[in-house]
């Protein structure tokens, strides 16, 4: 399995995540990766998505960037914008994961 920093198809570095596994480090750079391609299919920039959330423009710069974790809460706000459930946002997220995880041993 691939290391923390070194997660395919993603810009992830690290960041918050000191005590997560792989796994976990993984899904949650490819789930920033899906809340991204969510917006670019909504023609939405992170002031849009920002405003519709509720939230400051430069939280949502932090979550997208990973130096902060994402809380359930925003999560559930954040699908809720797309007319996602957060289910759905994470099984994209987790399929993402897998991609990576099959091309890497392919």
């Amino acid at each position: 399995m691939p290391g923390r920093d070194s997660f395919r198809g993603g810009e992830w570095a690290g960041g918050y995540a000191e005590g997560m596994d792989a796994y976990e480090d993984q899904l949650a750079a490819a789930l920033i990766l899906q809340i991204r391609a969510e917006m670019v299919v909504r023609h939405m920039d992170q002031k849009d998505l920002s405003e519709a959330a509720g939230m400051e423009r430069s939280t949502l710069n932090r979550y997208l960037k990973g130096r902060r974790a994402l809380p359930a809460l925003t999560l559930f706000k954040v699908a809720g914008c797309f007319g996602m459930a957060p289910s759905e946002l994470l099984r994209e997220a987790e399929a993402r994961v897998k991609r990576a995880h099959s091309s890497v041993h392919a």
